[in-house]
């Protein structure tokens, strides 16, 4: 099976990411791996086909200055638990109905 894996360009993404297609590989199935510029040498090394994800340079419209908004509603057919010794209520963790 061709299974696609995608991973941003940061150690903590890449590295599992390979993992898992090490995996996929020991397991008979064809993986590629997606991932930044700096990874795919590293990929390449180990008999993984790998490919450049585009897309992962920072623009001047990028803002991550602002964090984003969180839910604290679940999906529909989920339930979200909140943890009673938390200071906050947000969710920590979240399971089917």
């Amino acid at each position: 099976m061709r299974v696609s894996v995608v991973a941003g360009p940061d150690p903590g993404h890449a590295f599992p990411a390979l993992a898992l297609c090490l995996r996929f590989a020991a397991a008979g199935d064809d993986p590629v791996l997606l991932t930044g510029t700096e990874w795919l040498d590293t990929a390449r090394a180990v008999g993984i086909e790998a490919v450049e994800l585009v897309g992962l340079d920072p623009t001047d419209e990028d803002d991550d200055t602002t964090p984003a908004p969180r839910s604290t509603s679940a999906p529909p057919g989920w339930r979200c638990s909140t943890s009673r010794s938390s200071e906050s209520s947000r969710p920590t963790s979240w399971s089917p109905t």
